[in-house]
């Protein structure tokens, strides 16, 4: 296994009561180690964070389709605390982490996508920054 942390996500913007899908770029094969989002500006209300392995599902919880979208949900649905969702594998007993397998077929390579999910409570703009770390199993 080898650690991968791509370049932190910044001015990632979502309004208030809506949904923003933001791609991330993982080896296709990975355990996540470590998630961090922090809300960086607007009105400070919670928020929810995941991650989806499906770009289809991320976009859409609702959408028809013979499997339902939250089958593509990789992760748990967190929700903030004091203005920033952290995750760490060893601090919540999972120890090896979340394993992650991309169903984005369209790419080629080791590198695929994955898709952030953050939903904010409230309303008007707000941004968030984001930081990812997976051990890479391919």
């Amino acid at each position: 296994m080898v650690p991968y942390e791509p370049k932190p996500l910044a001015n990632l913007t979502v309004n208030g009561g809506g949904r923003g899908v933001f791609p991330l770029e993982l080896p296709s094969r990975s355990l996540l180690y470590r998630l961090c989002v922090v809300q960086t500006s607007g009105a400070s209300d919670s928020f929810a964070v995941s991650l989806f392995n499906a770009e289809p599902a991320a976009n859409d919880l609702t959408q028809p389709g013979p499997l339902p979208p939250l089958l593509f949900r990789a992760t748990p649905r967190w929700t903030s605390t004091a203005g920033s969702v952290v995750f760490y594998s060893d601090q919540h007993g999972q120890g090896f982490g979340f394993p992650l397998f991309s169903h984005d077929g369209s790419r080629l390579g080791n590198l695929r996508r994955f898709w952030l999910v953050i939903e904010p409570q409230g309303s008007g703009p707000k941004e968030f920054s984001a930081a990812v770390g997976v051990m890479s199993l391919d």
